[in-house]
């Protein structure tokens, strides 16, 4: 009868050492994270983004007319609207994949002599890929980016009422860098700035121009690392 009641008695100490121990301020709870680590961006994560945006220095359509009886010729912008949109993947806390869609309005052009008349519409697409190094932590994440792709343009017009059309695609690469601002810790939502310098190669010419953006982007948790 001793031996068994000694049993009993161990088994009950050991019930109530883990009542005890379960009822302890923080046990089985996972500790919430500081503001500073909510702040942090996360491995495995995907941002999705969108931008305004406008390219120097880019010659755009052009139109023109020559006759015996005096030439006339458009004017050439070299200033257009370029928006984008772009998914990074993150493969660490501070390396990412990206893709990003490029489209560049070249604009109108219209020359007149005489009855005699052109117009031209011009249009460029781009699609990059690359990896973007950034600083992980706070709520400003500077970061800087390098990628190559494809850019496609689409002429099309009429010259003295006869319509023509046409279109070429050519490599081009990019490298930039920018920052991205969340509104507050642990936000999905922010938005960004960023300049980026192009370049491609038209009839054996090597032509670069800039590219300055602001927009916006969402960004899952990811995994930390």
């Amino acid at each position: 009868m001793t031996a068994n009641f000694g049993f009993r008695g161990m088994i009950c100490g050991l019930v109530l050492l883990t009542c005890t121990m379960m009822a302890a301020p923080g046990h089985g709870q996972q500790s919430s994270p500081k503001p500073e680590e909510s702040r942090d961006a996360t491995a495995g994560a995907i941002s999705i983004e969108g931008e305004a945006a406008w390219v120097l220095n880019l010659p755009g359509a052009q139109a023109a007319v020559i006759t015996p009886n005096g030439s006339a010729f458009s004017p050439v912008k070299k200033t257009h609207i370029a928006p984008s949109a772009g998914v990074t993947f993150w493969v660490t806390r501070w390396l990412g994949a990206y893709g990003e869609f490029v489209a560049i309005d070249g604009g109108k052009a219209y020359a007149q002599v005489g009855s005699l008349s052109s117009n031209v519409t011009d249009s460029l697409y781009g699609a990059y890929f690359g990896a973007q190094f950034q600083y992980p932590r706070g709520l400003v994440r500077p970061y800087v980016e390098l990628g190559g792709g494809a850019l496609h343009e689409s002429l099309t017009g009429s010259l003295v009422g006869e319509a023509f059309q046409g279109s070429a695609t050519v490599g081009s690469s990019r490298a930039g860098g920018g920052v991205r601002i969340l509104d507050r810790p642990g936000s999905h939502w922010g938005g960004k700035l960023a300049v980026e310098l192009y370049e491609f190669k038209s009839n054996g010419t090597t032509r670069t121009y800039p590219r300055v953006a602001f927009g916006w982007f969402w960004q899952s948790r990811g995994k930390q690392r």
